[in-house]
């Protein structure tokens, strides 16, 4: 695993990553871009290892990126760079397919000792980062109810907006957010509800809550 793709919005940071690649003899740089747009032009034609993903990028979310270059290019191995270390970004990061999550604050040494240890079969997490997944996988584990079996029938996209429906944002707000339509958020929301039988977004968002999702 050796070929690289980076697909980073902030200019400055972008050209750091492309200085610390084509200085490692046992990477190759296929390119250095700054939206998904130009990341799936990149990765139907060279198919790249690895591609190293701002979470944030100016025409999508990081997991719809995530899941949009993964059906371009199957077997990478997608890895985020991200400004912030939030429990919400990261399980959505990794419901979509990424294999790691790394925070953009990464020494160039340390960054690049991460992605090494891909070779031995390690996650690019941080320790904190594992332990709160353990911590998210033992909660879920306790939720072996008809609750449970509901929770497990709902899409990535519609836990996307579950997620936000918990901090009370409105079908706007949510919309904003994901980049999507209010119409999307509206099927969503629609399934959502059928789904965990419950009549309004305020019992669905409870819901959540009384399950341990998105604490």
């Amino acid at each position: 695993m050796n070929s690289v793709l980076i697909v980073e919005s902030q200019a400055g940071y972008r050209q750091e990553l492309v200085n610390l690649f084509n200085s490692q003899s046992d990477f190759v740089l296929l390119g250095a871009t700054a939206s998904l747009r130009e990341a799936a032009n990149v990765v139907a034609r060279l198919y790249p290892d690895l591609v190293l993903l701002d979470y944030h990028l100016p025409d999508a979310t990081g997991p719809d990126a995530a899941q949009t270059l993964l059906l371009l290019c199957p077997q990478a191995y997608i890895i985020f760079l991200a400004d912030r270390d939030e429990n919400g970004d990261l399980f959505a990061a990794l419901r979509s397919g990424a294999k790691g999550y790394l925070l953009k604050g990464l020494l160039g040494p340390k960054l690049l000792a991460s992605l090494r240890s891909i070779s031995n079969g390690q996650a690019p997490l941080s320790r904190s980062m594992v332990t709160r997944l353990i911590e998210e996988f033992s909660r879920m584990n306790e939720i072996a109810s008809p609750d449970g079996a509901a929770l497990g029938l709902l899409t990535l996209r519609e836990l996307d907006v579950l997620s936000e429906l918990t901090k009370g944002l409105t079908n706007r707000e949510i919309a904003n957010r994901l980049f999507i339509s209010e119409y999307t958020v509206k099927n969503h929301l629609h399934n959502i509800l059928e789904k965990l039988s419950v009549k309004n977004r305020q019992q669905a968002a409870q819901f959540a809550r009384k399950n341990g999702l998105f604490t």
